[in-house]
């Protein structure tokens, strides 16, 4: 499992923990009707200040406007 942690720019979400696919299993402190599910690729290489790309439930590619705050694998 890996926890990323974002820069908090006041939106609704600063945590997302993937699994070992990237797959973002939980979505702190809201939105996780919105982000759960989402596969983030590469997620447990990720270091701060990285841009989060992510592949959503069609398969496009999307940027997350919000940076890599830490990283914390387990």
């Amino acid at each position: 499992m890996v926890t990323i942690e974002l820069e908090d720019k006041g939106q609704d979400f600063t945590r997302w923990t993937c699994d070992e696919t990237g797959r973002v299993v939980k979505c702190e402190p809201f939105q996780g009707w919105v982000w759960e599910g989402m596969i983030v690729p590469g997620a447990a290489r990720m270091k701060r200040g990285d841009v989060v790309d992510y592949i959503d439930q069609e398969g496009a590619l999307h940027t997350l406007k919000y940076r890599v705050a830490s990283v914390k694998v387990h």
